[in-house]
């Protein structure tokens, strides 16, 4: 059979623990962290396209 994974978090820190308590990656809260970096960058730049009137123009779409 294959070995379960779970997707475990503690004070802010996630990691991946295997089916024999072993934890598989101590990274991924790190990768969370960029992962919500980006995802705050992208809200910003549609917010500007939204404002904009000629997003193209703006040269707002040439990121």
């Amino acid at each position: 059979m294959g070995s379960s994974k779970l997707l475990c978090a503690f004070e802010g820190f996630m990691y991946i623990l295997g089916s024999d308590k072993e934890v598989i990656d101590l990274e991924l809260g790190m990768l969370q962290e960029v992962l919500q970096f980006l995802d705050s960058k992208l809200i910003s730049v549609e917010s500007e396209i939204e404002a904009s009137n000629d997003p193209f123009s703006d040269g707002i779409l040439d990121r």
